[in-house]
């Protein structure tokens, strides 16, 4: 039985793609099939619905599509129990952080891949991902997968080139988004204010201010300006964030994200 959609690796990511396209009627969780290691993501698997398979091989051979849901460091262990699958392959979903498409064609010849970066705002149906056809994969492939993922928030395709650079912006930058509502919240707490209120009220304030930049007639730096106020409270902090080098460090943050995305690819 060839099954729509298989996953190799159940966690969270995968997980939510799997729960999005059912949700969604892109296929039935009959039509799905999975393999993980773990034995509680297994008995998950099961109680999701999903056809639980007995290897990553299976699930290959057995799905028109497949997603590669695991960490770049299992990356070589399963490309070695896959090197000898039957033709043809199935369509790649490769959500593996830095992993280049050429690694997986040199054990898999010929194989179609579709790169994708998602993030985990996905789990509550409003990610950002962005996604590129790799080398041989057609129009329609990319179309199809696109589908799955716009029923999951938006979408954005890149070039692959590009896919470790994306990663700061879409893909790790929800941590950088949780620190700095986490660092206010703990101020707040720290002069005496409630810390739950102050992480719901800076959580809507961050809320509200992507919506403002997302309606798209006003750029952020001139959002910025009017809040600023000359000689107000805003400007006042916005001074320190300034003279503190905020900017820069996020950039070097967002360098470093990339480059460890580069060593992974390597692995």
């Amino acid at each position: 039985m060839k099954y729509k959609l298989g996953a190799i690796g159940y966690g969270n990511m995968g997980s939510a793609i799997l729960a999005g396209a059912v949700k969604n009627s892109i296929c039935s969780a009959c039509e799905i099939a999975v393999f993980d290691l773990s034995q509680d993501k297994r008995c998950e698997c099961e109680q999701a619905g999903y056809k639980l398979l007995g290897s990553a091989k299976e699930v290959f051979e057995s799905c028109e599509k497949v997603l590669f849901a695991v960490k770049p460091q299992g990356m070589e262990g399963l490309l070695a129990e896959l090197k000898d699958a039957a033709k043809p392959y199935p369509t790649v979903i490769s959500i593996v952080a830095g992993y280049p498409s050429s690694k997986i064609r040199t054990v898999l010849d010929n194989i179609h891949i579709v790169r994708v970066m998602p993030n985990t705002p996905l789990l509550l149906g409003c990610g950002a991902t962005a996604l590129c056809a790799c080398q041989g994969t057609e129009q329609g492939e990319l179309t199809d997968v696109e589908k799955l993922f716009a029923a999951l928030g938006e979408t954005y395709i890149i070039e692959e080139e590009k896919m470790n650079e994306i990663i700061a912006v879409n893909g790790s930058s929800p941590a950088f988004v949780y620190y700095f509502i986490e660092a206010i919240a703990r101020w707040g707490e720290s002069v005496g204010l409630s810390y739950e209120d102050c992480l719901r009220l800076c959580a809507k304030t961050f809320e509200g201010s992507a919506k403002m930049i997302l309606k798209g007639d006003v750029p952020p730096a001139e959002l910025i300006r009017r809040v600023c106020s000359p000689g107000g409270t805003t400007i006042a902090a916005m001074n320190v964030l300034e003279s503190e080098q905020v900017a820069e460090s996020i950039a070097k943050a967002a360098d470093a994200c990339t480059k460890r995305a580069i060593e992974l690819g390597k692995m």
